[in-house]
């Protein structure tokens, strides 16, 4: 009998050590709160606010404080480009395109602070047509191709303007072909968001200065460009406290 109960004893003891060990794990298992909600993965940059020349981009980045609660870290930049925007037909600001389109009559770049419409043939009066992002006309041809002596101020036209078919090679470059007579170039337009650009690109070496009698160390190859009815230019001065002339600033397109 004696021997039974100190078996029944130890049973017991045995049960009642399992039940603290269960006991013991259940006490110290995490419990689940609103504290233990996951960090958010960080936002993409996207843009906040556009004005003509520069946008406003914008990322959210976020952090667990030590409470739990979520932080939110605001990154801002602004980004600064000449012609970035133009305002649509709504005057909503909306991103400019280096795009050139064209049309039965010839081309047309229009989305972007300027416009540009471009003529099939260039050798026509006005075949290249601007409007300014104040709104001022700008209408141009080219003459032809001179050489210019800046020492005895001599000029003689080497090449004329003929007739030439203008042809999108680009997104946004128009190229005239074989566009002068006495002389193998051609013209090449390139619209940007911020710039317009006319190059003319010669295919052979033009006559010397030598054959016009001009001197080749002062003598340059100039592009004849004319301006149909151009808006009138302002000059603008630039004194000092005293009143002293410092400077004048050309605020027009045609300004020497």
């Amino acid at each position: 009998m004696k021997t039974s109960c100190l078996i029944v004893a130890l049973l017991a003891c045995s049960i009642a050590g399992i039940l603290a060990a269960q006991t013991s794990t259940v006490a110290t298992a995490p419990v689940q709160t609103v504290q233990d909600t996951l960090t958010p993965e960080p936002t993409a940059f996207r843009v906040m606010d556009r004005e003509a020349n520069e946008r406003v981009w914008q990322r959210e980045t976020y952090e667990k404080a030590p409470d739990g609660k979520i932080i939110t870290r605001i990154h801002k930049y602004t980004e600064l480009a000449t012609g970035l925007h133009y305002k649509n037909a709504k005057g909503e600001w909306v991103e400019s395109k280096e795009e050139i389109e064209t049309f039965a009559g010839g081309a047309i770049a229009r989305q972007g602070q300027y416009q540009v419409i471009f003529a099939n043939n260039l050798n026509s009066a006005g075949a290249i047509d601007m409007q300014t992002s104040d709104g001022k006309r700008l209408r141009s041809n080219i003459l032809g191709l001179m050489y210019h002596d800046s020492a005895s101020g001599d000029a003689v036209l080497i090449a004329q303007l003929q007739d030439s078919q203008g042809e999108l090679i680009s997104s946004n470059q128009v190229l005239y072909s074989d566009a002068f007579e006495g002389v193998k170039a051609d013209v090449r337009y390139t619209y940007k968001k911020g710039s317009f650009e006319q190059d003319v690109i010669l295919r052979e070496q033009p006559p010397t200065p030598e054959a016009y009698g001009l001197n080749p160390a002062t003598t340059e190859l100039e592009v004849m460009t004319e301006f149909i009815n151009p808006p009138q230019e302002t000059i603008k001065d630039q004194r000092n406290k005293a009143g002293n002339l410092l400077d004048e600033t050309c605020r027009g397109v045609l300004c020497g």
